[in-house]
């Protein structure tokens, strides 16, 4: 019988099945190598959007290599190893598509395109009020630096990396001693979103909005997904994808002012996400 503190039975399986899959996955790229240099795909967008289930679905195709942000083959503390450390590992991936997440890295997405072109990118967004819940479960009682964000700009690390005189001054705007931690994450949210058409992102030909919603609740939408990055999807892959949190804990304690901010960017990256023309599909692998 498991503890309370350790892993489930479930979990445990799941943990075994996976680390079955890699090996097969990766004796079958050794013996099957890529024909030619692989595409770079660099994942990125906001915290707690659900970006680690999106790299755990591309980690379920034989036809790609990943790299989360806790691999420390390109990773430090979550932050990315220099270009010359990641293109190393892609010139030595067998995979014909290298995917590397990118969180802290977001006002990083175009620059990094241009360094591996022609690299993909692909910027994940969920509900604001659910990405919220989910900082707030996670570390509960925090308001992610957003004094340091601030007071001492130079101070906050990669939270401002990218930040224009701009949008600093309207964080300024918004921020007050008394703001509840679920405003304080909101305004987070707003901000590193914001980062996307920083970059002009919305006009990139190479850029995928994917929305966390249409994704888990869709069953045809990860072939969108899958086919931009020209892989096939798999029953392995979909099986992976979930709708638990979609709407399920009640709206966040977020201040007026800035939940109006965040509706304004919601409205304007699903508009990004709803025009972007649909890619010609792969074909689906059914047992892969």
């Amino acid at each position: 019988m498991t503890s309370k503190s350790g892993p489930t039975a479930r979990e445990i399986a799941a943990r075994v099945q996976r680390e079955a899959f890699l090996g097969i996955k990766s004796l079958r790229q050794q013996i099957r190598p890529r024909k030619q240099p692989p595409l770079s795909v660099f994942l990125s967008g906001v915290g707690r959007s659900g970006t680690n289930m999106l790299m755990d679905i591309f980690e379920a195709s034989y036809e790609t290599d990943v790299f989360h942000e806790r691999d420390r083959r390109a990773f430090e503390k979550f932050i990315m190893r220099p270009p010359a450390v990641i293109h190393s590992l892609v010139e030595r991936s067998n995979a014909p598509v290298v995917i590397v997440k990118g969180l802290h890295e977001a006002d990083r997405v175009k620059a990094l395109m241009d360094d591996f072109e022609p690299a993909k990118g692909l910027w994940m967004v969920r509900f604001y009020g659910d990405s919220v819940n989910s900082h707030l479960k996670r570390w509960p009682g925090t308001r992610n630096l957003i004094e340091k964000v601030v007071n001492d700009r130079n101070g906050a690390g990669w939270r401002v990396a990218g930040m224009t005189d701009e949008t600093h001054k309207l964080v300024c705007e918004h921020y007050r001693r008394e703001l509840t931690p679920a405003s304080a994450h909101a305004l987070f949210w707003y901000y590193r979103n914001q980062l996307f058409f920083d970059q002009e992102l919305d006009r990139h030909p190479r850029v995928l909005v994917v929305e966390y919603e249409e994704l888990v609740g869709q069953p045809n939408y990860l072939d969108r997904v899958t086919s931009f990055m020209g892989i096939a999807t798999t029953d392995r892959m979909r099986r992976i994808a979930h709708h638990e949190s979609v709407r399920k804990d009640p709206f966040p304690d977020i201040a007026p002012d800035i939940k109006a901010l965040c509706e304004r960017m919601q409205a304007r990256l699903s508009l990004v996400a709803k025009s972007a023309p649909a890619p010609k599909p792969a074909p689906a692998v059914v047992n892969g």
